[in-house]
């Protein structure tokens, strides 16, 4: 239920055995504490792709809590986004939701897209812009 694309790390070779786990142990990564930059993504199921959106809705309510209360525990952030709206939206208007304790309870207006979330990433973790993140826009007025 999982497509390559939607788990970046599975096309690098020297990384992905090492840090690829299965999403099964999440809940032992939130219990003994996970790394510094976790990437989670839920299976086309659980994602919204190729079941209803409540279903993706239940998988939220059950995961969401502990991710959040963790990060809040430990100066986390957690970004939950989307890779695209419905077919049926030509300008591709999705949610991206920035949460943590470093994170103004805001709605931006600023207009951002995934370069811009991956710039706002790497200049958070002092890491060199790639690609066209370096063209991109970073996020800003959410932080406090």
């Amino acid at each position: 239920l999982y497509f390559r694309k939607h788990v970046p790390s599975i096309s690098f070779t020297d990384i992905s055995a090492t840090y690829t786990v299965a999403y099964t142990q999440l809940a032992s990564d939130i219990k003994n504490g996970y790394p510094a930059m976790a990437f989670i993504t839920p299976n086309m199921c659980n994602d919204m792709h190729n079941c209803p959106v409540s279903t993706g809705d239940q998988w939220l309510q059950a995961n969401l809590p502990a991710i959040i209360n963790y990060d809040a525990a430990h100066n986390g952030l957690l970004i939950l986004t989307y890779d695209e709206s419905l077919d049926s939206d030509p300008t591709n208007h999705i949610m991206t939701m920035f949460v943590g304790p470093m994170v103004k309870a805001v709605r931006s207006a600023q207009n951002i897209n995934h370069y811009s979330v991956l710039r706002t990433i790497e200049q958070l973790s002092g890491l060199p812009l790639l690609g066209k993140s370096a063209g991109a826009t970073t996020i800003t007025g959410i932080w406090k």
